[in-house]
């Protein structure tokens, strides 16, 4: 019986850890994209901030027009969460041309 309470407080333990762990493990933020020419459609810039950032980077709230403010969550890489300069820098890093439409020229990022 002791057993049994034992391997259920530890499996409680686990699960709680693992919340806890996912809270810290990722970031929120806000970012807003300048066009220097025809806004892209939401598709595309969808396709461009999930290509871009590191996997598992998920869309909270998708705005009504790609000139909008965008909210993400971006997870932690190796338990190392992502800045707001290390976003902006990826997002408009030569890495990320192929995904980034020809039209965004620039994009303000800010911890929500």
């Amino acid at each position: 019986m002791q057993r049994k309470k034992n391997l259920a407080a530890l499996a409680f333990l686990i699960i709680a850890t693992a919340f806890a762990t996912h809270a810290k493990a990722s970031t929120k933020y806000s970012l807003k994209f300048t066009f220097s020419g025809e806004e892209s459609s939401n598709d595309d810039m969808k396709k461009y901030i999930l290509g871009c950032l590191p996997n598992k980077t998920w869309i909270d709230e998708f705005p009504g027009k790609p000139t909008e403010k965008w909210k993400i969550t971006v997870p932690a890489v190796n338990k190392i969460e992502w800045n707001t300069i290390q976003v902006k820098d990826r997002l408009m890093s030569t890495g990320c041309d192929k995904a980034r439409p020809k039209a965004v020229s620039k994009v303000s990022v800010n911890k929500v």
